[in-house]
């Protein structure tokens, strides 16, 4: 198994569709210019006016300049934005794969939840379970209807949640930290 940490490319979905419409706005004009260019044998002066006053302008002019660097900007940040890898979508699971070469086995950080509120569920005592989980914490708060036995449930309920946890690997997969609140009589 690889030591890389599983890392998933965001769809990166905003940058693409304003490139797209970008591409997709030039092509339309330029396809309607032609067309006309075509038909009447002549440009039409919806294109040649801003044609002619880009023409006018020197490369030392300031609405060049201010344009060059936009155009820069936007090709830095459309660069970064596909290069750049996205936050860690998966926790590695210790699995082996039979049949297979090369095999990595993960789970989302959702799964991983879901796995922790179970784990937590099944403690007697507990009534609800709110579990949310980060790259390096997952974080059990759990409501239940004892008053005394408060410090037992959370024992219990950080016990069953690590070893479900432990399952997926060979140590913890992260740090478990459990909250009790008793509820209100």
């Amino acid at each position: 198994m690889s030591a890389t940490q599983l890392r998933r490319r965001p769809s990166r979905g905003v940058p693409a569709t304003l490139v797209a419409l970008i591409v997709l706005a030039v092509s339309v004009l330029a396809t309607t210019a032609a067309v006309t260019r075509l038909a009447s044998s002549d440009w039409p002066s919806w294109a040649t006016g801003p044609a002619r006053a880009v023409a006018q302008q020197s490369w030392g002019a300031t609405p060049v300049i201010a344009a060059a660097v936009v155009g820069v900007v936007l090709g830095v940040v459309l660069l970064l934005a596909a290069l750049v890898p996205g936050r860690r979508s998966g926790v590695p699971v210790d699995l082996s794969v039979t049949n297979a070469e090369v095999s990595e086995v993960v789970i989302t950080q959702r799964g991983v939840a879901r796995l922790a509120a179970a784990a937590a569920d099944e403690v007697d005592g507990v009534e609800s379970v709110d579990v949310s989980v980060s790259t390096r914490l997952v974080r059990v708060e759990v409501v239940t209807a004892s008053r005394s036995d408060v410090e037992s449930v959370r024992s219990a309920v950080q016990a069953s949640v690590e070893d479900r946890l432990d399952v997926l690997g060979s140590g913890p997969v992260c740090e478990v930290r459990t909250r009790v609140r008793s509820r209100e009589s």
